[in-house]
């Protein structure tokens, strides 16, 4: 009896299956667990960036206008805005832009645009850059 309470199971009475190696269907299974949760991830991020598109607020109608103006500057990069939103669908968008001209002189300009959303979507109109 003292020889039953003695023992100690080792790794070698433990059948293979049951010692951590996995077996072909147990791998599939993971894989399809890990490339689910990357879809489910990849599908929530979609969603929460849709969400975020344009709303139709004046502080998009500000964004919608500067990308506007900024194509036709000589050095967008250089681009540094003040503005301000009037109006609700039309937007009514003025403001002054600071940037460089093709002889690298930093200009300050003045800017006016009527936006428009419709569906989410923002069209500028620029009606004058001076």
């Amino acid at each position: 009896m003292a020889d039953e309470l003695s023992f100690k199971p080792s790794i070698k009475d433990t059948p293979k299956s049951v010692r951590g190696v996995l077996s072909s269907r147990d791998k599939v299974i993971g894989i399809l667990v890990i490339v689910g949760l990357i879809a489910m991830s990849v599908i929530v991020w979609a969603i929460t960036n849709a969400s975020t598109s344009l709303d139709g607020s004046g502080s998009e109608a500000q964004r919608t206008c500067e990308r506007a103006v900024e194509q036709m500057l000589a050095a967008p990069s250089t681009a540094k805005f003040s503005s301000s939103a009037s109006g609700s669908n039309p937007y009514e968008v003025t403001g002054v832009v600071d940037s460089e001209n093709v002889f690298g002189a930093m200009l300050r300009s003045s800017f006016g645009c009527t936006v428009t959303f419709q569906s989410g979507v923002g069209t500028a109109t620029v009606n004058f850059l001076e």
